[in-house]
């Protein structure tokens, strides 16, 4: 079983009630980060995750809400003694926003800390992460940057897939095939889905219509602007002109298991 754990659900303009998306999935041994905002030690103690359980952290794209935190996590991790590598995964465009990251806020930091274990994930089908326990496998989105969403495959069954930012695609509907959780952007409304094309974002009928076509059991509705935080009704039934399945609209904290 998975457990995906909502540490942020807004898109960049974060709330009082939204932070950026990011997300923790525990496959009951390992904890994977997905994507760096805010103070993200500080979000996982009040999910209750240990620090010392953070096996890998994984970045989707550069874009400033999904990687501002890193430099912030990396720290806070050796100031609360961690001493194990820490495996960081990116795209290769990705990398060179994150090389700076450390370099201007902790240059030669792990020289006197844990060191850091990058890895550049280059869209091979294969899977970049492979334990007993879980696989993890990558596909390019579209965006205005390049992207990639994850599948998660726990040796258990229950297949987990987040879109990351994306407008709808082809890569990201195969990924997503078959699973029994998506989690999928939506942030626009219909009528904004013009500004979303070409922003490369999605909207939640959007949304709704990549996992209908996918095939998924349950769809997770993640990372919307501020203008819909206060009608999650809306972004709801907007999917749900699409999709059949079960629709959750999470808020940070919150957690769905995959099963």
């Amino acid at each position: 079983m998975l457990t995906i754990t909502f540490l942020g659900t807004g898109a960049a303009l974060a709330t009082p009630a939204r932070d950026n998306t990011s997300l923790a999935i525990d496959d009951g041994a390992e904890v994977s980060l997905v994507d760096a905002s805010g103070a993200p030690l500080s979000r996982l103690t009040r999910a209750g995750i240990p620090h010392e359980r953070l096996a890998r952290v994984i970045i989707t794209h550069e874009h400033v809400d999904h990687t501002y935190g890193l430099p912030s996590l990396l720290q806070s991790l050796w100031l609360a003694g961690r001493t194990d590598p820490l495996p960081l995964y990116a795209p290769r465009p990705t990398w060179q926003a994150l090389d700076r990251l450390i370099a201007a806020y902790w240059p030669d930091g792990f020289a006197r800390g844990f060191r850091l274990d990058p890895h550049v994930l280059d869209g091979s089908e294969d899977p970049f992460v492979q334990t007993p326990r879980l696989a993890i496998r990558a596909a390019s989105g579209q965006h205005s940057v390049p992207t990639i969403a994850l599948r998660f495959e726990p040796a258990s069954g229950g297949t987990f897939v987040y879109s990351s930012d994306t407008a709808p695609c082809p890569t990201v509907e195969a990924c997503a095939r078959g699973a029994a959780l998506l989690a999928h952007e939506a942030t626009f409304l219909t009528d904004d889905r013009a500004t979303a094309g070409q922003l490369g974002h999605s909207t939640a009928r959007q949304a709704g219509e990549v996992a209908a076509r996918a095939g998924v059991r349950g769809l997770a509705l993640v990372h919307f602007s501020a203008q819909q935080d206060g009608d999650l009704a809306t972004l709801r039934n907007e999917a749900s002109v699409a999709y059949r399945g079960p629709i959750a609209v999470p808020g940070d904290g919150d957690r769905l298991f995959v099963d």
